[in-house]
């Protein structure tokens, strides 16, 4: 929770907490769910090195645990290395889990749905639009058997960007809206402002600028409450985007 709405450093040093507790316990699932948690906060910072490295520790200490279980540390080793440009390492590990969760008939929902959604990315960037097209539907379709809104929400999100690549602008919207409607009733403010983001480059991207700035500086007033520097990185670059399309090359400075 207080990751989520910033506290990155009240956060860390709780789980260094719980880290040596579990250690010194023996407890290798709040071990590595304290390592999961170091590397999210490690990854909000753009310290994707650092955060691939504590997640594939969760990862070792999961090992013999269901596939589900393994998840969200396998989708967030992905995301890694999705950001740090190692796509096909980011594909194979994915689509290697997919298998996995299918071994023994239909995986469970919740799992299915995130691991979907997080091929999305590395599929379109790879040139497989089709193939991105297809996991999204197939996440998509598994919308109303998962309860965990952040999952939905991300979804969202990655299915965006397929929308808008091929032309249904409004549904794409809609999808982001959804999303940030979902971050929001969960408390999640920098995710929020992500969401927000999203939404304003595309407005800008379909040529509404006045939208796209009220939307980004809206996202501006969330991060001042959740500070997120990549996302503020992102929203101050995409309002100079908006002051140059504007002619303003001053204010876009």
């Amino acid at each position: 929770a207080r990751i989520h709405v910033g506290q990155l450093e009240e956060a860390g040093k709780e789980l260094e907490i719980v880290r040596r507790q579990a250690r010194k316990e023996g407890l290798p699932g709040q071990l590595a769910s304290a390592e999961e948690g170091l590397g999210l906060i490690a990854q909000r910072g753009g310290a994707w090195d650092v955060a691939l490295r504590h997640f594939e520790t969760a990862e070792e200490l999961l090992a013999g645990e269901a596939p589900e279980t393994l998840t969200s540390v396998i989708t967030s080793q992905a995301r890694c290395l999705f950001a740090t440009n190692k796509l096909t390492h980011a594909i194979h590990l994915l689509e290697t889990h997919l298998v996995r969760l299918n071994e023994n008939g239909p995986g469970d929902p919740t799992a299915l749905l995130q691991t979907y959604s997080a091929l999305i990315g590395p599929y379109f960037e790879v040139g497989m639009r089709d193939r991105a097209a297809a996991v999204a539907d197939e996440a998509f379709r598994l919308e109303s058997r998962v309860q965990d809104p952040e999952h939905v929400a991300c979804l969202h999100i990655n299915r965006a960007q397929i929308l808008l690549e091929t032309g249904h602008n409004e549904e794409a919207m809609k999808s982001l809206a959804r999303a940030e409607d979902l971050f929001r009733q969960i408390g999640w403010r920098d995710s929020a402002a992500k969401a927000a983001i999203a939404r304003a480059t595309a407005a800008v991207e379909m040529g509404d600028l006045d939208s796209g700035e009220r939307q980004v500086r809206a996202a501006l007033e969330e991060l001042a409450h959740a500070p997120n520097q990549l996302e503020s990185a992102r929203a101050f670059n995409l309002l100079a985007r908006i002051e140059r399309l504007r002619g303003n090359p001053k204010g876009a400075l």
